[in-house]
């Protein structure tokens, strides 16, 4: 049986890991060149919709919504045209990130600016 997704209160990294694999897996459900539609992408758009609203209470969620909208909605259902409110939305939550892992601190080594992944978080 399906186990409870973990999620961390500190590691923003591991939650986009974690939450990317479960869209992704939905995402390419029943997915097939002759018929490249979505089966789930209703379901994929609830449940970002459902993980953008704990943001406010769990800011270590930002980046994994941000990339999820990123990666999975940014075109509308149909496919043809840009969602752009999902897409504002994203940038929004890779800002929030961005002060979630402190990488706007300019006195951040650039070691730590790599290992904290900041470089992927600039919209």
């Amino acid at each position: 049986a399906p186990q409870p997704m973990s999620l961390s209160d500190s590691d923003d990294f591991a939650n986009q890991q974690r939450l990317y694999e479960l869209l992704r897996q939905a995402y390419f459900t029943d997915y097939e060149a002759a018929r490249p539609s979505h089966r789930l992408q209703h379901v994929l758009s609830e449940e970002l919709s459902d993980f953008y609203r704990k943001v406010p209470a769990r800011p270590s969620l930002a980046l994994a919504v941000a990339m999820g909208k990123y990666h999975f909605a940014w075109y509308q259902q149909d496919g043809k045209e840009m969602d752009v409110h999902s897409v504002r939305e994203a940038a929004e939550l890779l800002g929030l990130s961005i002060q979630f892992s402190q990488c706007d601190r300019p006195d951040l080594p650039s070691e730590v600016f790599f290992q904290r992944m900041c470089h992927a978080r600039w919209p």
